[in-house]
């Protein structure tokens, strides 16, 4: 009896001990969320959501109203897919936490407004971009201030009409709609006021004819930057002068584009380019014909200027043989007698002695 008594009173003692843990951890918890009460976050944010719409090459401002108290301890992040730029408000001033090259902050202080500007826009910008100020300081952390902005950067067309010559010689007509952003373009071609076909690239290149358009054929592409462009070609084979327009719509557009080009300037051209080609061939013969003549004359008068610079080289001369021994020689193998004097002129005598 005694060892159950024992038994029971620990157990009592142990469920005593228990419910004095589990009072302490309650205390414990509640004091730790009074303690540290930034561990709870509450969202209140004023949400605002708009559409942007800027061109290629341009640049873009997001802005948000806050108003900067300098008691608080305030971040405001700029986002896209991820964070793009961030700055945190701290001794009455915005300082950078990080920022990528292309954004720009901008806080007008009079005015209470916050801005990001995004430099020299890509068509790859295109997307949506929030703008977040939260703040940290006094806790628990809020957001006070939210907006979402889908931005949209666009490309206006460049169109342009020109002769080209495929394969087989024969002309053909070029239409170019280059670097449009969106996809979407209609294009229409007409001869002498006349429609022709109509393009639409939403329909990925198809036409709706009128007339007889099998000798029309287009290029619909997508470029590097994002950008589109399209190319249809129109024979020509009209021997008289007809003159054929390209007229081209899209959405960047206030109103459609529309440029011309007569059937004959292919033609002209290339007679043009003929007789350029002629008079070139000959002014470069006789070009040729002058450089070669200088370059003649040029070697000749080098050559009689050398050929009178070197030395002149004489023959040698006959050695001179003396008279008088040449005679000695002579008699003496005749024997001793005294030689004959010669008379060689009039004027002068020349006498032998012995």
């Amino acid at each position: 009896m005694i060892t159950i008594a024992m038994d029971m009173c620990r157990v009592q003692v142990l469920w005593f001990e228990m419910a004095s843990v589990r009072k302490c951890c309650f205390v414990c918890s509640m004091w730790m969320l009074l303690l540290f009460p930034s561990a709870i976050t509450t969202w209140n944010c004023t949400e605002l959501n708009t559409t942007q719409t800027a061109h290629l090459g341009m640049s873009i401002t997001v802005s948000i109203h806050y108003s900067t108290d300098s008691s608080l301890h305030s971040v405001i992040y700029f986002r896209r897919d991820h964070l793009l730029c961030s700055y945190i408000f701290l001794n009455k001033s915005w300082i950078k936490a990080s920022c990528e090259s292309h954004i720009r902050f901008i806080w007008i202080q009079e005015t209470e407004e916050i801005s990001f500007e995004l430099l020299n826009l890509h068509i790859s910008n295109s997307g949506v971009y929030t703008l977040t100020v939260e703040q940290h300081v006094p806790p628990p952390t809020r957001c006070v201030g939210k907006k979402t902005i889908f931005i949209q950067v666009t490309a206006y067309p460049i169109v342009s009409m020109s002769c080209v010559k495929r394969p087989d010689r024969s002309s053909t007509i070029l239409c170019a709609a280059e670097g449009f952003y969106p996809a979407d373009l209609e294009q229409v071609w007409l001869r002498d006021g006349e429609y022709i076909s109509y393009l639409n690239t939403s329909l990925e290149c198809s036409y709706e004819e009128n007339l007889n358009t099998s000798d029309i054929n287009c290029n619909y592409r997508n470029n590097t930057d994002g950008s589109y462009s399209l190319t249809s070609y129109l024979s020509s084979q009209t021997p008289q002068k007809v003159m054929y327009y390209c007229w081209v719509n899209h959405s960047t557009l206030s109103q459609p584009i529309t440029v011309n080009i007569s059937s004959t300037e292919c033609t002209e051209r290339e007679e043009a380019l003929t007789g350029l080609f002629a008079a070139f061939a000959g002014i470069s013969c006789i070009l040729m014909a002058f450089i070669a003549l200088i370059i003649t004359c040029f070697y000749q008068h080098l050559r009689r200027r050398l050929y009178l610079q070197s030395p002149i080289r004489a023959s040698p001369s006959p050695e001179l043989v003396s008279h008088y021994a040449a005679q000695t020689q002579v008699y003496s193998t005749l024997g001793e007698h005294r030689p004959v004097p010669c008379k060689i002129n009039s004027s002068r005598t020349t006498y032998s002695t012995v």
